[in-house]
């Protein structure tokens, strides 16, 4: 645990002193302890790093051109997209496989337990690389038990509407894309999102089905 005070009075204050940019690892907002006649919270505390401190500066100042592509493989993310990643979904490199080897074992402990659903999960992932899985962990902060509800959703919506899936094609996927339903701009957005447009007002329905446009 760190506890970290400032000096009593300016006396006792070096005079280089600054207090170094720390964040919260795990807070106890019930303890705090009084000195000086001031109140000071107890928890357990990190120094951030300066490396840290300036990517999430320059993640305030980002444009379209600090990104990846928007289609194809990406050979390197960049630096700051991988601290947005850390900051908003708790990526972390170091950790990353062992959460996905998670959740393929409990997609394995549950379908042992014999529930329908969970059975057909384990069946519609076999075989699936990482990349598949971290759709999910990503999308729930990499908190697996909650990747695991949101699979279960997935793998429940295909088999409730099977019409959308059995026959879709990539020729019709490249066909719905080519008409613009929906559109994608060539470049991410200055957050590094990619952005799709519906330009529903020249949609023919009849050239182009809901279902079609669903699948694209």
């Amino acid at each position: 645990m760190c506890f970290l005070r400032p000096p009593c009075n300016e006396r006792e204050r070096p005079a280089d002193w600054t207090t170094p940019p720390v964040e919260a690892t795990s807070r106890l907002p019930e303890e705090e302890e009084e000195d000086c006649g001031r109140r000071y919270q107890v928890g357990t505390f990190r120094v951030v790093p300066e490396e840290e401190q300036e990517l999430r500066a320059q993640l305030e100042r980002l444009t379209t051109k600090d990104h990846g592509p928007v289609f194809g493989p990406c050979s390197q993310l960049p630096r700051h997209t991988l601290q947005k990643a850390k900051d908003e979904l708790n990526e972390r490199e170091e950790t990353r496989e062992e959460v996905v080897r998670e959740l393929q074992e409990l997609v394995q402990a549950e379908a042992a337990s014999g529930h329908e659903l969970a059975r057909a999960v384990a069946e519609r992932v076999q075989g699936r690389d990482s990349a598949f899985f971290l759709r999910f962990i990503r999308a729930r902060k990499f908190h697996v038990g909650r990747a695991y509800e949101l699979l279960r959703g997935y793998v429940n919506f295909r088999l409730q509407y099977p019409e959308l899936f059995d026959s879709l094609s990539l020729e019709a996927v490249r066909c719905t894309v080519e008409a613009g339903y929906p559109g994608v701009l060539s470049t991410r957005d200055k957050y590094g999102r990619v952005v799709m447009l519906f330009n529903i007002e020249n949609w023919d329905s009849e050239e182009i089905t809901f279902d079609e446009v669903s699948g694209g």
